[in-house]
């Protein structure tokens, strides 16, 4: 019987020894998997910070050119405004009542309509 208990004493130490082996290799994979997993969220995590401080940056440079464009107009002058249709350049209209009456263009269609057809911004009729 001495044997035999010797034989399950080898089988238990090297099913031990297999399953330590195996539980070391999955730790040794799931270290890897975290550090790569940190890795990646530090990475992400630095690059919004960067976008962050380069939106707020360009947010501020904008907002002083802004600034110094209306100081730097005088208070007499007023900025040109600009039209999408020149007023020389607008159709005529054929219409009896064309003095009340001014053809402007939709915005998604670029059609001429009058003032008294209703505006809307899907450019239906």
């Amino acid at each position: 019987m001495v044997r035999s208990r010797e034989r399950q004493r080898q089988l238990a130490r090297a099913r031990w020894e297999r399953q330590q082996s195996r539980r070391s290799a999955s730790q040794r994979r799931n270290r890897r998997i975290a550090i790569v997993v940190g890795v990646i969220v530090a990475l992400v995590a630095a690059a919004a910070l960067a976008w962050l401080i380069l939106h707020i940056v360009n947010t501020e440079n904008t907002r002083k050119q802004q600034e110094q464009i209306t100081t730097s107009i005088p208070s007499g002058l007023v900025p040109p405004t600009f039209s999408t249709v020149p007023t020389s350049s607008a159709p005529q209209t054929t219409d009896t009542n064309a003095t009340t009456r001014t053809a402007r263009t939709t915005r998604t269609t670029g059609t001429p309509r009058t003032s008294k057809q209703p505006s809307t911004s899907k450019g239906s009729r």
